[in-house]
């Protein structure tokens, strides 16, 4: 498996992208989403919310709520096949993010160095 980093300002769209399975490598038939998120581990109980009453399985659930409605910084749309967009999620991630740039593992080879072909680095 490989990564790949692109930049925020100017991430690829399912036309610029080859048509072969992000994940696989095999011939794309759709495309599936990846949010462009990091998700931190929950801190612990907060001081404030213990001593208001809220419990820490509270807190942490509130934690993971929040994340997983959390904007992030966009969404971009993989080619992938039909098994990997029916049958078994691709397991794409993100690795690293900064303001301007963002890391994703997980990609096929094959799709790395098609998409380098095609001028993206």
């Amino acid at each position: 498996m490989a990564e790949m980093t692109f930049s925020l300002a100017s991430l690829p769209v399912p036309v610029q992208m080859p048509p072969r399975c992000a994940r696989c490598g095999r011939a794309a038939s759709g495309t599936r989403r990846v949010w462009l998120k990091v998700n931190s581990p929950c801190a612990g109980p907060d001081l404030t919310a213990s001593l208001a009453g809220v419990s820490e399985d509270d807190q942490r659930r509130w934690h993971d709520l929040r994340q997983l409605f959390s904007h992030g910084k966009g969404v971009v749309e993989l080619p992938v096949c039909w098994w990997h967009r029916w049958i078994m999620p691709p397991m794409i991630g993100v690795k690293s993010m900064t303001e301007s740039r963002v890391t994703l593992w997980g990609l096929a080879d094959s799709f790395v160095q098609a998409m380098k072909q095609r001028g993206w680095h």
